[in-house]
């Protein structure tokens, strides 16, 4: 997971993904974002991960790409019958 890796620090609980931005978010291009993605899907249909956790609280969420992020993020793990939650706080 080398793009995912490279802009989220990746820690798995159980069935859940909780994931946390390690880089400023705010230059992440549409390539680096679809990679990171796909990345996270294919890690979670080769384990028994079905939740993911999004965790902004060090993010710039409204100047950045973590709204675009949270949603592709969403839309995925939500096609993979999975639910995902946000932490801003």
């Amino acid at each position: 997971m080398n793009q995912a890796t490279a802009i989220l620090e990746i820690e798995q609980k159980d069935e859940m993904l909780i994931l946390k931005p390690v880089t400023d978010l705010h230059d992440l291009g549409e390539l680096e974002l679809e990679g990171a993605v796909n990345e996270l899907l294919e890690h979670m249909d080769h384990s028994l991960v079905t939740d993911v956790f999004l965790d902004l609280h060090h993010t710039d969420v409204l100047h950045s790409q973590a709204p675009r992020l949270a949603v592709e993020l969403w839309k995925r793990v939500r096609r993979h019958g999975g639910v995902m939650a946000i932490g801003l706080i």
